[in-house]
């Protein structure tokens, strides 16, 4: 049971099924027995637009447009500057994004290649929280971060967002339990409480 508003961590090996959880999650995956509920309510039985609009998920893969950085954080949506600045604070863009000219009009090049893996990192993390969701989801998405970043984004996440969603945060560093409310370890097949 992951709890309404709270940080959870899981780790595991490589093939564990940390991802597998997620894909059931996102009901990309039916489960083989068992179900998985939502506020009670079996997610197969929840319109899959509306579940997949509540949800943000980063992952390790990071898609970009040969388009501006506007462009790529907003994917069309309108928002005001002063959220847009918040959330690229939030996500540590600010040290590179200051040194952009003009986000609206500087081009990231084919799928973000005038940008490191670190700093797409980060985007991809801006981009998903200005959407909102009530859940959030990262699948090793700080991968590219090194341990100073991590730490200031995993603080940002549980005392800057101007609200407060279910994080899920997938790992294989197991420093971050100190920002956990709850943690668990993928054994055997088996998910347990650290």
């Amino acid at each position: 049971t992951f709890k309404k508003g709270s940080f959870i961590t899981i780790f595991g090996k490589s093939g564990s099924g940390k991802t597998t959880i997620i894909d059931l999650i996102l009901n990309l995956l039916e489960p083989s027995s068992g179900r998985i509920l939502v506020d009670n309510k079996d997610v197969k039985n929840i319109n899959i637009d509306k579940w997949r609009s509540l949800v943000g998920c980063v992952t390790q893969e990071h898609y970009f447009f040969n388009d501006s950085v506007y462009n790529n954080l907003t994917l069309g949506s309108k928002y005001d500057d002063s959220e847009l600045n918040k959330i690229i604070a939030v996500s540590l863009c600010n040290d590179f994004i200051k040194s952009i000219d003009d986000i609206k009009i500087k081009f990231m090049g084919e799928s973000g290649s005038k940008f490191s893996g670190g700093q797409k990192q980060r985007l991809s993390i801006a981009r998903t929280l200005l959407r909102k969701p009530k859940i959030l989801i990262f699948d090793e998405a700080t991968s590219g971060l090194d341990k100073e970043n991590e730490k200031k984004l995993l603080k940002n996440l549980k005392n800057k967002l101007d609200y407060k969603p279910t994080i899920i945060f997938i790992s294989h560093n197991e420093e971050i339990i100190k920002y956990a409310d709850f943690s668990y370890c993928i054994k055997d097949n088996q998910l347990y409480n650290m």
